[in-house]
């Protein structure tokens, strides 16, 4: 935006930072620009809760326990290679602090587990067991009490409903967004910007991201001629209930996403001619990377015409009553299997940042999946979202609130 076209509008509001997108990423951003000092403005398009990606989010959140070096290469093998070992070493070094901070100590997320000690789950490419978890509902736990510790931070607002539409530049320099909340447009200047809003889930037919995930922090950053990378690599989740036709019995019809966490708990994948497929696939069988099983998933729904998530093998409906839920919503007998198919599911490319999360953007940063940090590569491993939006949000946060805190309004 030009500073001809700002002259238009008649005010403004000012903040240290701008957090634009209320997830887990942009939450860890305003709360580490507020733990620096920094007065902090959250907007988001988001309603509360469900509108953000995080609220959805069901397997878990992996940390590194007390083998970083296994969690690395598990991360790396995920990514077929792909991956940059320098932004993985960020994030499994301070996976373990992060998480114990923030969720633990200072949110106080009440994580499943086993007698006095954490319930760690295992998922698809882990090598063991390492991903904290509440039932299969991890996101919304966090979510949750993140949003209302924020709302009662005294160096935090969160506007909810306000898109942001389109970042403020002026000589090579981002100085804030222009934000529309119930048709009123106002310019919104601040010391620093961090872009937090999402995916891009509703560019496909069939996605796990909430309505609204469209992409729009990587659009702007874009059009302020920001450097993007990877944009191809978009991750499919395997297991995906695909909805039904709606009916007038008053039941649920649309999709849900069936955690990666069933299959580590012994679910396994049959076509419709009720035979097993993926141990003639790969060695980890319902436990290969993402990217294997959706492959596996897809073919043999084209070759037979259906694949089922055979649940038998476990007491489903006590280790995941609202997965169960879900299902019996649907009219699904989920004794009988789940149909699943292939659904998108992650971008794990972005807005280019480094390890601060900065972008080729003076004073503008990228977090969450709107961000492409390297962590991913061309392959997410399962339940590092939630920690790849923890560990880089807190640290752009920070490094936000210590840029010089001059607030440049353009007149």
């Amino acid at each position: 935006m030009s500073e001809d076209q700002l002259e238009d509008y008649d005010d403004y509001d000012e903040t240290d930072v701008l957090v634009v997108g209320s997830g887990i990423a942009g939450l860890a951003a305003a709360l580490g620009a507020a733990r620096e000092g920094a007065d902090v403005t959250v907007a988001t398009k988001a309603t509360r809760p469900e509108g953000a990606s995080s609220w959805w989010a069901q397997g878990g959140i992996a940390v590194s326990r007390d083998d970083p070096a296994q969690f690395k290469q598990d991360i790396l093998d995920a990514s077929a290679g792909t991956a940059d070992p320098g932004a993985v070493d960020v994030l499994v070094d301070e996976a373990n602090d992060a998480v114990q901070d923030v969720l633990v100590d200072t949110l106080d997320v009440e994580f499943d587990t086993n007698g006095e000690e954490w319930d760690f789950g295992r998922e698809a490419a882990h090598d063991e067991p390492r991903i904290l978890h509440v039932d299969a509902a991890t996101g919304r736990a966090i979510h949750v009490p993140f949003l209302n510790y924020l709302d009662d931070h005294d160096a935090v607002a969160v506007r909810d409903d306000t898109a942001a539409l389109e970042l403020v530049t002026h000589e090579g320099r981002v100085h804030g967004a222009l934000l529309e909340h119930g048709g009123d447009v106002t310019p919104t200047f601040a010391g620093a910007t961090v872009l937090a809003t999402g995916g891009i889930g509703d560019l496909y037919p069939r996605s796990t991201n909430p309505d609204g995930s469209t992409g729009d922090g990587i659009a702007m950053a874009a059009l302020a001629g920001a450097e993007v990378a990877d944009m191809e690599y978009v991750q499919f989740h395997p297991t995906v209930f695909p909805g039904r036709e709606a009916e007038d019995d008053g039941g649920e019809a649309g999709p849900f996403l069936v955690s990666e966490a069933v299959r580590g708990e012994g679910a396994v994948l049959r076509n419709a001619d009720g035979d097993r497929f993926m141990p003639a696939i790969h060695e980890a069988a319902e436990l290969a990377p993402r990217d294997v099983v959706a492959r596996a998933v897809n073919t043999e729904i084209e070759r037979t015409g259906e694949v089922r998530l055979d649940v038998s093998p476990l007491d489903f409906a006590a280790e995941f009553p609202d997965l169960a839920s879900k299902a019996e919503d649907r009219g699904i007998d989920w004794t009988a299997g789940i149909p699943v198919a292939p659904a998108e599911h992650f971008l794990c490319g972005g807005v280019a940042v480094d390890d601060r999360g900065r972008t080729t953007l003076d004073r503008c940063f990228a977090v969450g999946e709107c961000a492409r940090t390297g962590v991913h590569g061309a392959n997410r491993l399962a339940s590092t979202s939630l920690l790849e939006g923890l560990v880089w949000g807190l640290r752009a946060g920070e490094s936000a609130a210590s840029i010089d805190g001059t607030v440049d309004v353009i007149e």
